[in-house]
């Protein structure tokens, strides 16, 4: 590879697979700020302390990123050994997702003054739905008193 080869170069590569609602998360991490500098830097150029900064300025996604560049990079062969080993990348400490319990629900809805709110949040307590699923629920998937969905993450 030419020694000319930037990271924008690997992002481009990187952003050109997987499903349209990945590539597109991929480009909206890589239009953050703290991208930019970085982007524009030869691959042959850089060291792990670039590695380390560009980590120190984003977060959990970024590290996820620069881990999936750094393999693709030595895959193409744009680099011949890792630029910062494994053993050298920040831990990553997995925050513990949990459901709201039943006394916070019943705040939430005591706080709110509309009712449609109320519907709402009420139908998501119900169902076990995120949000963004219980948004595309439709009358037509309707059948006796089930409600189909699928969940839009998986």
């Amino acid at each position: 590879m030419s020694k000319q080869m930037t990271w924008d170069n690997l992002i481009q590569i990187f952003c050109a697979n997987g499903k349209q609602t990945t590539k597109d998360r991929k480009l909206n991490e890589f239009k953050q700020k703290r991208w930019h500098d970085f982007k524009r830097m030869p691959v042959a150029d850089t060291t792990g302390s670039d590695f380390l900064e560009l980590i120190q300025k984003g977060g959990q996604m970024t590290q996820v990123y620069l881990a999936a560049l750094q393999t693709l990079a030595l895959d193409i062969g744009a680099i011949g050994h890792h630029i910062l080993p494994k053993k050298h990348w920040p831990k990553i400490y997995k925050e513990q997702k949990r459901a709201i319990t039943e006394a916070e629900h019943r705040m939430l809805v005591s706080n709110l003054r509309t009712w449609r709110w109320k519907l709402f949040l009420q139908i998501l307590w119900e169902t076990g739905a995120a949000q963004a699923d219980a948004a595309s629920f439709r009358i037509e998937k309707l059948e006796g008193n089930v409600i189909e969905y699928h969940r839009q993450k998986t």
